[in-house]
């Protein structure tokens, strides 16, 4: 997966990088400093702050569009202010933009602020605001999720330290993908075929799944798990929260009301060609279903 972070500096360089990226193709692009003005037409527009003046592309957001046709765009507006045609004033908006390459799912994403809040009546005041994004994707060749994270980050006319303003927009640039990570399975019903440390057996110590269980309940989901050796979770040094819990049954109907099946431990008395037939999603973390010749788009190893 090819991803390419860049600043476009309101389209200062637009000629060549509108080549650039033609050529290059990025599976996903985040761009800062972009113009979005959806009422003009004109290409180029004037900033004007004090004695600072720039020209700036008047619609920067829509030529990325058009040079990159398989992507999905989404811009993120720090604010709204205006831009000039000469004596005229045209209403400009100014933040980010990310491209994500339509073939890659976005199975979740939020926008939101590292600095101040949106300006509607105006750029603001220096440090003007600064906006984020946050975009998870599935990524099929690899099979796994990637997400992908960018901002403006404040300019700091003394340099590049962590003074506390840049600490505190890293920290909610932080809690912006957390919050992306845990709405991708909040709310999500998930269940774990096997709680064994291996296959075919009933010891539970040192088993991965215990920690699994733990991890994927933080971000939210609810976890249920199959094991044929293990009727009832017994109780654990480090987790003796999730003793009594008692194993599914594998039928249709179960598997229906899971949004995903995860594969820990590859029992050999698990019916994985009807796991496979009745689950939305599979992932499977010991390559069970492709030792058995079972394939499909919704499978994936990890």
């Amino acid at each position: 997966m090819k991803i390419m972070c860049l600043n476009g500096w309101g389209g200062k360089l637009h000629e060549p990088l509108i080549a650039y990226l033609g050529s290059s193709s990025p599976d996903i692009l985040c761009l800062q400093e972009v113009v979005h003005s959806p009422e003009t037409t004109k290409d180029w527009l004037t900033y004007r702050d004090g004695d600072h003046v720039l020209p700036q592309r008047a619609n920067l957001f829509r030529d990325i569009a058009r040079v990159l046709p398989d992507h999905t765009p989404i811009f993120c507006p720090a604010a709204q202010g205006v831009l000039w045609d000469g004596a005229s004033s045209i209403p400009s908006q100014w933040g980010l933009a990310t491209f994500v390459r339509r073939t890659l799912p976005i199975t979740g994403q939020v926008q939101g602020f590292v600095h101040k809040a949106f300006s509607p009546d105006g750029y603001g005041e220096h440090p003007r605001s600064r906006s984020a994004h946050v975009v998870r994707v599935f990524d099929f060749e690899k099979a796994q999720f990637v997400c992908v994270a960018h901002m403006h980050g404040l300019r700091d006319p003394g340099g590049k330290a962590d003074i506390p303003e840049r600490i505190a927009q890293a920290n909610r640039l932080a809690e912006l993908v957390d919050t992306v990570l845990r709405k991708s399975l909040s709310s999500s019903r998930i269940l774990l075929i096997g709680i064994a440390y291996k296959k075919n057996i009933d010891d539970m110590r040192e088993s991965p799944s215990l920690k699994l269980i733990e991890l994927i309940e933080q971000r939210g989901a609810q976890v249920a798990f199959h094991d044929p050796h293990i009727p009832v979770m017994p109780a654990t040094r480090n987790h003796p929260e999730l003793a009594g819990r008692k194993s599914v049954p594998l039928t249709r109907e179960q598997l229906a009301d899971f949004d995903a099946v995860l594969i820990a431990t590859d029992h050999d008395d698990v019916d994985y060609a009807l796991l496979t037939e009745n689950s939305k999603l599979v992932v499977d973390t010991r390559n069970a279903c492709a030792h058995r010749g079972l394939q499909g788009s919704h499978i994936f190893k990890a």
